[in-house]
């Protein structure tokens, strides 16, 4: 990384390389990063259903015969579903993937048109 340094009163420009301290204070903590895109990432109900596939919701729809008053709520209306949400964190957890499989998929259904 570098920087261009312009002198406002001769508009001579130098070219100056960071240093290693300098470039570690401007990348971003990656565990910060991933925090706050999940903080934030949502997708509806529909891209998320064709991001699991059909074996994957048909789990979902198997344990809803099971499931609380609530949580047939959660899986027949939620109109969209929020990565931070306990819901995913446990339908994740139901269909054994782990923080980083719940990220792709929530990734790959942020890509489907609706």
């Amino acid at each position: 990384m570098f920087e261009v340094i312009t002198n406002a009163e001769t508009g001579e420009i130098t070219i100056r390389d960071f240093t290693p301290e300098e470039i570690a204070a401007r990348t971003p903590d990656p565990a910060l990063v991933l925090s706050k895109w999940r903080e934030t990432a949502k997708c509806t109900r529909m891209q998320g259903i064709l991001a699991l596939g059909e074996s994957r919701w048909a789990k979902v729809l198997e344990y809803r015969a099971t499931a609380t008053w609530a949580e047939k709520v959660v899986i027949d209306d939620a109109r969209d579903w929020h990565r931070a949400s306990q819901n995913i964190a446990f339908f994740g957890y139901l269909l054994g993937l782990s923080d980083a499989e719940i990220d792709a998929l929530f990734t790959a259904a942020q890509t489907i048109s609706t």
